[in-house]
């Protein structure tokens, strides 16, 4: 369901929709962007996932079930504004107008208004941006087990 949520913005001008990753789901996907710009990586690590957030603009997770989402933090260390839904652990990690956008997934259009706002908005994107690596900057191993551990607190007492 999630990655589905990407597809409009293959038809977005000005868009390329590169797809990091792997896993369980990659045959249906690969089905679902078939006829689309959408270019399928694979899953990329080290020099060459570095690689690719150095080539991209914006930074797009549309998981709705993150836990923490160590990649929005990597894509802002990188300097690149994060687009996301206001889900899960994201909520501890991610600041609207800050470093990041985000958006309801509830929301047929928010996604895609969220990146045409910064694909249209160069001075936003940069701003968003240079925030990000001011926050990923600031993050260490022990900050991000004390935000996980804060956030399985607050479901465990729910």
């Amino acid at each position: 369901k999630s990655i589905a949520s990407l597809i409009p913005l293959t038809q977005m001008p000005g868009v390329r929709l590169a797809l990091v990753g792997g896993g369980p789901e990659s045959a249906i996907a690969h089905g679902q962007f078939a006829h689309t710009n959408a270019h399928f990586t694979g899953v990329l690590q080290g020099e060459e996932l570095i690689d690719a957030y150095n080539a991209a603009d914006i930074f797009v997770f549309p998981s709705q079930s993150e836990t923490f989402g160590l990649a929005p933090v990597e894509a802002m260390a990188c300097g690149l504004p994060v687009v996301a839904p206001f889900v899960g652990g994201l909520q501890e990690t991610l600041r609207h107008g800050e470093n990041s956008l985000v958006y309801d997934p509830n929301q047929p259009d928010a996604l895609v208004n969220a990146v045409m706002r910064l694909r249209d908005t160069p001075e936003l994107r940069q701003t968003i941006a240079q925030q990000a690596i001011t926050y990923a900057s600031q993050q260490s191993w022990q900050a991000s087990m004390d935000q996980l551990i804060a956030v399985y607190s607050q479901h465990v007492r729910a």
